[in-house]
C-alpha cells in the first residue's frame, strides 16, 4: 500500500510560532481563524489556510474582548452566533490549549516507552495540536481519531486534520469498542462536575477529568498506553480513580509528573 497515512494533516514543526504575544493580536488571530473555519465548514484547508487556522487558541484569559468598549467586540459578535458567543465568554477561565513544547516533550516520552504506531485517539482534541506535533514516523503508521465538544474548535480540527476521523461531540456520547486503541493521548477537560454516559454508568461517578481517564483506559488494548495532562486533583484527591485503575481498569500507572503552574500561562 503506497498511500502515506495522514499526509493531508497539518504538521507543526519545532519552533513554529503559533501564539502571538500581545493580547489584541491573539484576539484578532482567533477572529480570523473563526471566519475562515466557518467558510470552510469542515472541508480540508490548504497549507496557506492552515497558517490562519492553527493560530486559534480559544478564549482562555481573553475576557477583555467580551466588553462592549473593546476594539474587537463588534468583530467578534459578527463571527459568532449567540450560543457560540455565550459559550466563548464562559470559556475564558477554563479554555487553555496545551503548549506545543509540552506536547513535543510528551511525544518524546511516548517514543521512549516504545510506541511506534497504531490506533490513536485524542478524546479532548481542541484544534488537534497533539496530532500536529506527532512525530512523522508514528504519524505514518497510525490511524487517528479525535473527539472535540466545542463546535468552533471542531470545525478547525476537521479542516486541519482531514485524515483523522473527527467527531464533534461529547466524549460521553461517543461509543468506542473496548480494547480497540493502542494509544490515548490528551489534555483532559477539568471540572468538579460529572458526565452521564449511558454505556459507562459505573465510571460516570467520577468528575469529568477522571471520567476521561477511566473511559480512555477502558478502550485501550492490553499493553496499550494512556497519556494524560490532567488537573492536580487527579493526584491529590484521586484515591477512587487509583483503586479503579488497579482493579476494574486493570492498568499500571507508569509515571506521573507535576507541571509548573506557569506551564499554560502563554496560552
Amino acid at each position: 500500500n503506497d498511500v502515506v497515512k495522514n499526509s493531508r494533516n497539518l504538521v507543526i514543526n519545532k519552533g513554529d510560532n503559533l501564539i502571538p504575544r500581545i493580547e489584541n493580536a491573539k484576539i484578532k488571530a482567533n477572529i480570523d481563524a473563526i471566519k475562515l473555519a466557518k467558510k470552510l465548514n469542515g472541508e480540508p484547508a490548504t497549507p496557506a489556510q492552515m497558517e490562519v487556522l492553527k493560530r486559534y487558541i480559544g478564549w482562555g484569559g481573553l475576557s477583555s474582548v467580551f466588553k462592549r468598549d473593546h476594539q474587537y467586540y463588534e468583530d467578534l459578535k459578527k463571527v459568532l452566533n449567540q450560543a457560540e458567543y455565550e459559550s466563548a465568554r464562559e470559556s475564558t477561565t477554563t479554555s487553555f490549549y496545551t503548549p506545543v513544547d509540552l506536547i513535543d516533550t510528551i511525544w518524546t516520552a511516548v517514543k521512549k516507552l516504545g510506541f511506534k504506531g497504531g490506533n490513536v485517539l485524542d478524546p479532548s482534541a481542541g484544534i488537534g495540536h497533539f496530532y500536529g506535533v506527532m512525530p512523522q514516523d508514528i504519524r505514518q503508521k497510525s490511524n487517528l481519531s479525535a473527539i472535540e465538544l466545542d463546535e468552533i474548535s471542531g470545525l478547525i480540527l476537521k479542516s486541519m486534520y482531514p485524515d483523522s476521523k473527527n467527531n464533534v461531540a461529547g466524549f460521553e456520547d461517543v461509543q468506542i469498542p473496548n480494547n480497540s486503541l493502542d494509544l490515548v493521548i490528551t489534555n483532559v477537560p477539568f471540572g468538579t462536575f460529572k458526565l452521564h454516559d449511558s454505556k459507562e454508568k459505573d465510571i460516570s461517578k467520577f468528575n469529568i477529568h477522571d471520567f476521561f481517564i477511566a473511559k480512555s483506559i477502558r478502550k485501550l488494548k492490553p499493553g496499550g498506553l494512556g497519556v494524560f495532562v490532567t488537573t492536580t486533583s487527579t493526584l491529590d484527591r484521586g484515591d477512587e480513580l487509583r483503586r479503579w485503575l488497579a482493579n476494574e481498569g486493570n492498568a499500571d500507572v507508569i509515571d506521573a509528573f507535576r507541571l509548573n503552574t506557569d506551564t499554560f500561562k502563554s496560552n
